[in-house]
């Protein structure tokens, strides 16, 4: 019998994704309309990026996953988007110059516990 694939799994993907709409409203009601669908978009977007669950550090990579937002209404709303999150840093790879991975550390946004996308 097939079973379900757990989530944060490697080569997995959720099938579903559990939303509480009262939570992430109440977390969210400080944010401009905009911020709000963009943080929408990206805890949404997180279960099937690459990166998964956690989401690249950079303004384009958060751009091109938010389908090429506009520079302008990026910039305008940026700071309050990524104050959702908290920036950490990680290390990946075995960090040897021919192994898969050359650089042993990168910068990701993660969930800020508490918040509804820790829910």
């Amino acid at each position: 019998m097939p079973t379900s694939p757990k989530l944060f799994e490697p080569n997995t993907k959720a099938l579903f994704q559990k939303w509480a709409e009262r939570d992430f409203r109440a977390d969210t009601t400080h944010l401009h309309w905009q911020a709000r669908l963009f943080y929408r978009s990206l805890l949404q977007a997180a279960f099937f990026v690459s990166t998964r669950p956690d989401l690249p550090d950079d303004n384009d990579e958060l751009r091109r996953i938010l389908g090429g937002v506009p520079d302008d209404v990026w910039v305008e709303h940026q700071d309050e988007v990524r104050k959702m999150f908290q920036r950490e840093e990680v290390s990946f790879g075995d960090g040897e110059p021919n192994g898969p991975t050359t650089t042993n550390v990168c910068t990701k946004l993660c969930f800020i516990p508490g918040c509804v996308s820790g829910s």
